[in-house]
């Protein structure tokens, strides 16, 4: 809220208001634990949450979706996955 003379106030929008959210690269794997990484993710669907540790200061086990991710060949048997991990709220 903007009042006159460059006042402003701000509050958290609703009541989840500070979720996390991590973007998070899996860099040189081999081709079974790419597999591994995007089935699991796929089967997910971008919907259905998971359990996740974050790293610190985060370090809270909390309940993760992951809505996109991508994969890209490096070389021989190594592969790059990015995902956006975002804290779930059911």
């Amino acid at each position: 809220i903007k009042f006159g003379e460059g006042y402003e106030q701000r509050l958290p929008d609703g009541i989840n208001n500070s979720l996390l959210k991590f973007d998070l690269n899996f860099n040189g794997r081999p081709l079974h634990e790419a597999t591994a990484i995007i089935h699991f993710l796929k089967v997910r669907g971008g919907a259905e949450s998971f359990i996740f540790t974050p790293y610190a200061p985060f370090g809270k086990t909390k309940l993760f979706k992951c809505p996109n991710f991508n994969v890209n060949f490096e070389f021989f048997n190594n592969y790059a996955i990015s995902a956006n991990f975002e804290e779930a709220v059911n």
